[in-house]
């Protein structure tokens, strides 16, 4: 069975679809990537391999110049990039047997197909679209009840955690899945060697925007001279970690990383935050790549208040949650910083979370079960 899987990013990394179509391979199956390249400007679709940990998967780029979270301005883009989707689709449709697509911008084409053509597909709901990013309010209706279609169509709904079962209230999905964010156990990763005496460790990696209080953490850094702060991603507040990095030694920027060495920078931490605004809709239902990360590496991890996860933290004694605010995470930072005995417990907890509940190997066999599935109704 070959699987079509459709991201509206290069796939450079993305670590969730990286280990969806790492268990395709380990079931026996085929993926193949269509990704959107926004940083070229070329129109070209560039064939390449995505390597993965056991494997490879033949990847299509399609070159659309465009922004990340640029809101309305990315609208033709986004139409250019759904349409050329669909006119491979199209154009190969005899070549595979199922689509997997991720998010409500890659999911149209995918709704088309099984129209028209009966072509199989999941839909895989990293964040739900009209919660997640600036729909005007005239369209908000609209695109909730095509989204809804679009579940009620689809094999299989995925989801990234339970509660998002709360922002799909009132949608119809055949069948329904869990797959948590959390990352493949690595046997490959090293336990820090560093000196004891080094500075105790902020990490965070991954998106550099606003609302996720990474300027916040900087400026509590600036001020606490022995407490170190590394960095690590790609996005729009990049210049202002690089103008940190250069004016404080205990601040580094070290730019994008493959998403091993993201693990081994938490592996090298004390401490990791996932700090979002609970003002933003999304933000309330989220489950980030960082807290399951956090959990696998024995690490505590610092969220805010009214992000949903915030009650799995505190419920877990995993790490501590904090107002939205740069005192109050200042706060949390020093408790976990300076008292050992608290630092321990949480860490230790976290761990045993990760094996009991939360470990890729069981997520892996919720999606081998569910291709299983499919591929007995194709055939």
């Amino acid at each position: 069975m070959k699987i079509i899987y459709m991201r509206s990013n290069p796939i450079d990394p993305d670590p969730r679809v990286e280990k969806e179509m790492s268990v395709a391979i380990k079931s026996g199956y085929t993926p193949i990537a269509l990704a959107w390249n926004r940083e070229k400007t070329d129109s070209n679709v560039d064939r390449e391999k995505i390597p993965l940990y056991n494997g490879e998967a033949e990847a299509y780029r399609f070159n659309i110049k465009a922004g990340f979270g640029a809101g309305l301005k990315n609208l033709g883009p986004l139409i250019k990039w759904n349409k050329e989707i669909l006119l491979w689709l199209i154009k190969n449709r005899k070549k595979y047997d199922l689509i997997h697509a991720c998010d409500f911008d890659t999911v149209l084409p995918a709704v088309f197909m099984n129209l028209i053509f009966k072509k199989k597909y999941v839909y895989d709901i990293f964040d739900f679209y009209v919660d997640a990013f600036s729909v005007p309010k005239k369209l908000r209706g609209l695109v909730k009840k095509i989204d809804f279609f679009a579940i009620k169509k689809s094999e299989f709904t995925i989801l990234v955690n339970e509660s998002r079962i709360e922002q799909i209230s009132g949608s119809k999905p055949k069948n329904l899945l869990f797959v948590h964010n959390t990352p493949k156990t690595s046997d490959n990763l090293k336990k820090s060697k560093e000196k004891l005496e080094r500075k105790k460790r902020i990490f965070y990696g991954g998106i550099l925007s606003d609302n996720r209080m990474i300027e916040e953490t900087m400026k509590i850094c600036s001020r606490n001279q022995d407490w170190e702060l590394i960095v690590a991603g790609f996005g729009p507040i990049e210049e202002k970690c690089k103008k940190y990095d250069e004016n404080f030694s205990n601040i580094k920027f070290i730019g994008k990383l493959a998403y091993k060495d993201i693990i081994q920078n938490t592996i090298n931490s004390d401490v990791v935050f996932a700090c979002y605004d609970p003002s933003v809709p999304n933000h309330r239902y989220s489950s980030p790549n960082k807290l399951y990360e956090a959990m696998m590496c024995k690490k505590p991890i610092i969220v805010c208040e009214n992000t949903g996860i915030d009650k799995i933290i505190v419920e877990e004694n995993i790490g501590l949650s904090c107002e939205f605010n740069e005192k109050s995470l200042e706060n949390a930072f020093k408790t976990l910083l300076e008292d050992e005995d608290i630092y321990n417990i949480m860490a230790s907890n976290s761990r045993k979370l990760y094996e009991t509940k939360y470990k890729w190997e069981i997520m892996e066999k919720r999606l081998s079960d569910m291709y299983e599935n499919i591929k007995i109704d194709l055939d």
